[in-house]
């Protein structure tokens, strides 16, 4: 498999509405400032993805679910399209948050996915420390991608 350019890299930002209990990501920063007029305070880089598809690289779509108040983003269509028959809709006009490697290669590190079902939260991050020792109430679901 070719590797994608890491000059291309941008960062998925992380922000939380403690009201709504819900984690939201995005790659654009006017979109992050839009966000933080409301009730979401930014935390940060979460991880980091392509902003366009590059070698070996694969959409990473991004749902919402406003009955429940939850941000959910899979690199898997088939998850997706369980999400959608859920309630969740697809967040934006181009449905991606980004694109990921879909497992381990060129050294790229994993995005972990955790989740709240006190809360209906899902929450990503890069930091194996951070999804180890999650808040309480979250469980890791696994890896969405690289």
């Amino acid at each position: 498999s070719s590797c994608a350019d890491n000059a291309n890299v941008v960062p998925l930002l992380r922000a939380y509405a403690g009201t709504g209990q819900d984690h939201f990501y995005t790659t654009n920063s006017s979109e992050m400032n839009a966000a933080l007029l409301t009730t979401y305070s930014f935390e940060g880089d979460a991880a980091f993805v392509w902003s366009t598809q590059e070698a070996s690289t694969v959409p990473l779509y991004r749902l919402f679910n406003q009955n429940v108040n939850d941000h959910f983003y899979t690199i898997d269509a088939n998850e997706s399209n369980v999400a959608l028959s859920l309630g969740y809709a697809f967040d934006t006009d181009s449905h991606i948050a980004g694109y990921l490697y879909p497992y381990s290669i060129c050294g790229a590190s994993p995005v972990y996915r955790l989740y709240s079902s006190s809360s209906t939260d899902h929450f990503y991050t890069m930091s194996q420390t951070e999804s180890a020792s999650s808040a309480p109430g979250y469980i890791v679901e696994g890896i969405v991608g690289f």
